[in-house]
């Protein structure tokens, strides 16, 4: 422990004699440890240098805008008949005809909208001898796709389908009456938009 000189020493400070630099240690130094530095740590700020633009990228594939639309007025239709079409608007620019009744496809894959209206017979039952139609491509019935009407009266009736069709080489698609007898038409449409060459 420190001895305290207060006797002539003019230590009016209180602290321990040894604390003193002026004078002697007399007893083992146990002055307060000095307190340690502290490392002040900043932090550094990072600036990214920009690269060079890369290469620019491969060309996409081409829209496509091509698309056409044909109708038929008023007309009878024998047993195997094909509808009369003509072309009535197309996009511009469209390489999709109407010729002899046949809308002329470009290979390609397309949405197609076909339908047909059937004229009524006045004072007609509900009863009356049923109707149908087929899509054909190049002569050929595609499978699946024909409109079909069992019944209908004075009023008449209306029948539309809407299909995806690819045709994997240039086609001319075309309405035929596949019925067991004629045919009497208020109307005939045929819609293509192509969605891919």
């Amino acid at each position: 422990m420190c001895i305290f000189n207060n006797n002539n020493n003019n230590n009016n400070s209180g602290l321990p004699v040894n604390c003193m630099p002026a004078y002697r240690y007399l007893c083992r130094p146990i002055c307060p440890a000095p307190r340690p530095q502290m490392n002040v740590f900043t932090a550094a700020t990072t600036q990214y240098i920009q690269g060079p633009q890369g290469p620019m990228g491969p060309q996409g594939v081409p829209g496509v805008n091509n698309g056409a639309y044909a109708a038929g007025s008023v007309q009878a239709v024998a047993v195997g008949g094909t509808v009369a079409l003509a072309a009535h608007t197309a996009t511009p620019e469209s390489t999709v005809t109407v010729t002899n009744n046949a809308v002329q496809l470009p290979a390609g894959t397309y949405l197609i909208t076909y339908g047909a209206g059937v004229q009524g017979e006045e004072g007609a039952a509900t009863e009356v001898t049923p109707w149908q139609l087929s899509l054909y491509a190049n002569g050929s019935a595609i499978v699946g796709e024909t409109l079909s009407v069992g019944t209908y009266g004075a009023m008449g009736t209306r029948a539309e389908k809407t299909i995806l069709y690819t045709a994997a080489v240039d086609t001319a698609l075309t309405l035929v009456n596949t019925s067991a007898n004629t045919v009497n038409l208020s109307d005939a449409n045929m819609t293509v938009l192509q969605l891919t060459a």
